[in-house]
């Protein structure tokens, strides 16, 4: 009898942890522990590569003009880069999401050009689609069958808005392998998911109490008024494309400096059921190479504390009394808005928070959905909003 072919999950383009404990793997061909092939370009030579300071100054040559809030998100945003190298040893990992208070910010590039720097391609796109214009379950699960089956282990749901909130998106992204029907045939498929990095964007995304266990959040905030405004001094994605293979030591280097010290804990990390693996192994990645903040505050609660329960109140009170007109925030104070500040800034910096995100409200006896969104300046160079029927 032949020898049984053996199976081949995919092909990956940076080296991967072993999950049999042996080590990183990164010499070109095929590992039948990862049941994967390591493309040419993705092989890197384990013995010289930079120390960690060398590393992280490498990455920052390519990231370090993006405006990440905090230190907790740059943190986070290290933990999507070695999430590429360290996904087949530790389990299903969260979706890491790169929020922001406005659009232009960056997000989109950030995320193209991580996966193109680890994964050595743009990721596979769902474009996300809202409100009443929003995919069905079924249409989002043959978009992930797709993805699945695409062999790219970077997938990006670019440009979500509202909630995060779909039984499918949380049953696939939490699980270690996901099982859906094959497009075409009434037959159900397993994938593995250990070897897939999740990115999702948005402007102002809400969470539920489900959702916000499965995302690891990377806040961007441009602090201007006009994030689309600001530019970089290079094209981070074109810098990468000039010399990958610089920068992907430089990813690989900390997964292996941690590796060759022992594999030691990092700090106890709380919170991402389901992910406990990948986040131990995470947190001492980046603890070995000096880095602090992971999992930690990354700056997107909101600058102005909203009152519990009032912003739907408030969402109503400004339909009510305004519909789809614009209005400035001035105006807006009448409807009582629930923020724990007073004055003009506290309001505007309060709706811009709002802005991009989903509301029901009713009107004329039915219940329908609203986006508050910036429609330009008046003739007094004051920012106005509206609420836009979906």
């Amino acid at each position: 009898m032949p020898d049984a072919v053996p199976a081949l999950d995919r092909v990956l383009h940076a080296p991967a942890l072993d999950p049999d404990g042996g080590g990183l793997l990164s010499t070109p061909g095929y590992h039948p522990s990862i049941a994967a092939w390591i493309a040419d370009d993705g092989a890197v030579d384990p013995e010289s590569l930079p120390p960690p300071d060398e590393c992280l100054s490498r990455i920052w040559e390519v990231f370090g003009e993006f405006p990440f809030a905090t230190e907790a998100s740059r943190a986070n945003f290290l933990a999507l880069l070695i999430a590429g190298i360290i996904g087949p040893a530790c389990g299903p990992k969260p979706a890491f999401l790169g929020d922001k208070p406005a659009a232009g910010t960056g997000a989109t590039l950030m995320m193209r050009t991580a996966a193109f720097l680890v994964g050595g391609a743009d990721p596979h796109w769902l474009t996300a689609r809202s409100g009443r214009e929003s995919a069905s379950d079924g249409e989002l699960e043959k978009s992930l069958v797709t993805a699945a089956l695409s062999g790219n282990p970077f997938v990006l749901l670019d440009n979500a808005t509202g909630r995060l909130d779909s039984p499918v998106w949380n049953t696939y992204v939490t699980a270690e392998e996901w099982s859906a029907r094959k497009l075409g045939v009434n037959e159900s498929v397993p994938f593995d998911r250990t070897t897939l990095v999740d990115m999702v964007t948005g402007n102002n995304l809400l969470a539920t109490e489900e959702s916000e266990r499965w995302v690891l959040p990377i806040y961007l905030d441009a602090k201007v008024e006009v994030p689309s405004s600001r530019t970089f001094s290079f094209n981070p994605k074109r810098r990468v494309l000039d010399g990958r293979l610089r920068y992907l030591e430089a990813v690989t280097g900390l997964v292996a400096h941690w590796v060759r010290a022992g594999r030691p804990p990092g700090p106890v990390i709380e919170g991402f059921g389901n992910f406990e693996e990948w986040r131990d192994t995470t947190s001492g990645v980046l603890h070995a190479a000096g880095v602090e903040g992971f999992g930690g505050d990354t700056g997107r609660s909101p600058s102005v504390r909203l009152l519990d329960d009032g912003t739907g109140e408030f969402i109503q009170s400004w339909w009510d009394s305004y519909r789809s007109d614009g209005v400035t925030g001035k105006s807006l104070r009448e409807c009582s808005s629930p923020i724990d500040a007073e004055g003009p800034r506290a309001i505007g910096a309060y709706l811009q928070r709002l802005s991009g995100r989903i509301f029901n409200v009713s009107g004329d006896g039915e219940l329908f959905p609203v986006q508050v969104s910036q429609s330009g300046l008046d003739n007094h160079r004051t920012r106005v909003y509206v609420l836009s029927p979906l």
